[in-house]
Order: C-alpha cells, then sequence, then structure tokens
C-alpha cells in the first residue's frame, strides 16, 4: 500500500456573490437569478458580508496591511473568515467573485481615496473580483414610476438625505417595488392564511403560481395547485383569494409568467441604468445602442464623478444610479434583447 498522501481537489465552484446586506439583495437577485438561468448563479452562490464597504476596507489593511492594493488580495479567504465560514475558501475555488455594495456617502467612515482604492482594485470578476457600487444604496434600481422613465435620466437625491433609511423610504411603494415584492406576498399568504409552514412547500407553490401565464384558465390552474395541499374549505377559499389577486397583474394580462414579465422589466432598469453611467462619465449619445455605450463604461470614472459632485456638504448631490444589475450584461449584453 503507498503511503503517499494528497490532496483531493476541490471543486471549482462557478461564482461567489459577496453582498453587503440579507433583505433587499436577497429580493432583487433572486429575481434575476430566476428571470435571467443562463447566468447560473443561485441563492447558494451569495455570501452575506453584512456590514459595509469602508468596514471590508479596514478589515483588508488589517489582514494585508496599509498597501494592500499592491498585494494579491484573496477576498474569498478574508471574507469567508471574518464571517467565520464553515469551509476555507479561496479565490481558486472559483471562477468569478462579484462584490456588490453601497455608495454610502452618508456614512461616518466614508473616505473618497479608500472606496477609489476599492473600485480600481476590484475590477475583474475572474480574478481579485468585480466590485459593483450602488448610488446611494442599492435601492436605487427601484427608483422608477414607469418605463420608459424619461425622468430618471436627470435623476440625483442630496447629500443631505441622511441616514440611507430616508432613502428607503422615498422608493418603498414605486412601481418597481411593487413588482419586486410580489412573490414574497405570496410567501406570506402561504405561510400565514393557508398554513404552509414548510418553506420548502412554501416557495414551491409560490414558484407554481408565479408561472401561471394564461388568464383564461387561471382558476382551473389554482385548483389544481392547491388540490391536493389544502382542505375543502381552504381549497375554495383559495381560489378567489388567489384569482383576484393574479388577475389584474400585468404579466397575467400580457398572457405571460411572473419572471418572464421581470425579465423584460430589468432588461429596462439596466438599459435606463446604462444610458444614465454613460451620461455621468460624459460618453452618452443618443446615436448609440445600449451595448456599444456599454462597451465604453468605466465604473472607475464614474466613482470619480460621484464624489466630485457629492463633495458640498449642502449642496452636493449623488446620481441615482445601480450598477450591480450589470452583472446581467458582463455575462452576456445579448441577454438584453427582447
Amino acid at each position: 500500500m503507498n503511503d503517499n498522501t494528497y490532496e483531493i481537489p476541490r471543486q471549482r465552484h462557478k461564482n461567489l456573490l459577496i453582498v453587503e446586506g440579507k433583505h433587499e439583495e436577497n429580493d432583487l437577485f433572486h429575481i434575476i437569478f430566476h428571470a435571467f438561468p443562463e447566468i447560473e448563479i443561485t441563492m447558494e452562490d451569495i455570501m452575506i458580508y453584512g456590514t459595509n464597504i469602508y468596514d471590508l476596507y479596514n478589515y483588508i489593511v488589517r489582514e494585508y496591511g496599509d498597501y494592500w492594493y499592491e498585494d494579491d488580495v484573496d477576498l474569498p479567504f478574508i471574507v469567508g473568515k471574518k464571517i467565520d465560514h464553515p469551509i476555507t475558501l479561496n479565490k481558486k475555488d472559483f471562477i468569478n467573485v462579484y462584490l456588490v455594495f453601497d455608495y454610502e456617502h452618508h456614512d461616518p467612515k466614508f473616505c473618497e481615496q479608500k472606496i477609489e482604492h476599492m473600485q480600481r482594485y476590484f475590477y475583474d470578476s475572474t480574478d481579485m473580483g468585480k466590485l459593483y457600487l450602488n448610488y446611494p444604496m442599492i435601492e436605487s434600481y427601484k427608483h422608477f414610476t414607469c418605463f420608459p422613465d424619461n425622468n430618471f435620466e436627470n435623476l440625483t437625491v442630496d447629500v443631505t438625505l441622511k441616514p440611507g433609511s430616508k432613502y428607503k423610504d422615498l422608493v418603498h411603494d414605486s412601481y418597481v417595488d411593487s413588482l419586486v415584492k410580489f412573490p414574497r406576498k405570496i410567501m406570506g399568504l402561504l405561510y400565514n392564511h393557508y398554513n404552509i409552514r414548510d418553506i420548502v412547500d412554501c416557495k414551491f407553490y409560490c414558484d407554481q403560481l408565479l408561472e401561471i401565464s394564461n388568464p383564461d384558465d387561471l382558476h382551473e390552474n389554482i385548483k389544481r395547485i392547491f388540490n391536493k395541499a389544502l382542505s375543502e374549505e381552504d381549497l375554495n377559499k383559495s381560489l378567489k383569494h388567489f384569482n383576484a389577486l393574479l388577475s389584474d397583474k400585468e404579466h397575467i394580462k400580457n398572457y405571460m409568467s411572473y419572471y418572464e414579465h421581470m425579465r423584460n422589466i430589468l432588461r429596462e432598469i439596466i438599459v435606463h441604468n446604462i444610458k444614465k453611467a454613460s451620461k455621468i462619465q460624459s460618453t452618452y449619445s443618443n446615436t448609440s445602442d445600449y451595448d456599444e455605450l456599454y462597451e465604453l463604461l468605466d465604473l472607475n470614472d464614474i466613482l470619480k464623478e460621484q464624489n466630485n459632485v457629492s463633495k458640498d456638504v449642502l449642496l452636493g448631490y449623488i446620481w441615482v444610479l445601480n450598477t450591480c444589475i450589470f452583472i446581467v450584461p458582463d455575462y452576456n449584453i445579448k441577454l438584453l434583447q427582447s
């Protein structure tokens, strides 16, 4: 028998998505992953860091020193260590590493130099990782009243808008917010009103309802979904309840499933943000297609301009912009085609 030992090669996961918080990111990325299954990222690929980018910067400094940006930073390793991940992670284990954080100009730890170091260093998802900053916060993807939204191009928020909860209140119950919250609303109804307490079952029935796309057989589809799951009394109640809930939804009226509809909505959000980003860095042209504009985007230039226009503590402003949704065109710009 050979006494030599060897290390069993670890499976290289496809993607790692490091995010700042739990709730808002869960809503957005759950829908992105379902609407664009081609990307092959799942909710299991998300690692929740639990604090903001300035704390992450300070933690990197503690691990690598003040000149960390001259080193080869293993982000999955140090983030996994920070959050006590049960498995030791290394960047070599992942094909792509994405970071999603808020700009958070209102944070007392805000520092132009630090955040510019972060944006400049983390620019390649296949190497050290790619940083997507959202301005002023990730909730900026909701800041629409309709599509197309001609007001979005010039939309800003004052730097005096503090704390971050005030911006969340600003976009609460927006057009996009109501669409994004719909799966959670269904989950709540199933759990609280129909006593489906197993989360796996709850998600299953929710997904079944969201797959309905034909208003002509809505009643029959709801009955099929719950026929063996609910008592006769609850079944009759669910037929009335979910028929009323679904029948006036835009996706049903257009003979589309919820995620087919959200794919179109996300395309609109992404294209609006591509054009907005182009305007911020002064590369926008009415004659250019969004794919041409996207090729010219530079997240470093965008950050520098955001830092510039937000300098004045009283009169400064921040361009409303979401960049984490650029994960979709970064994977394949053709996904934005209808």
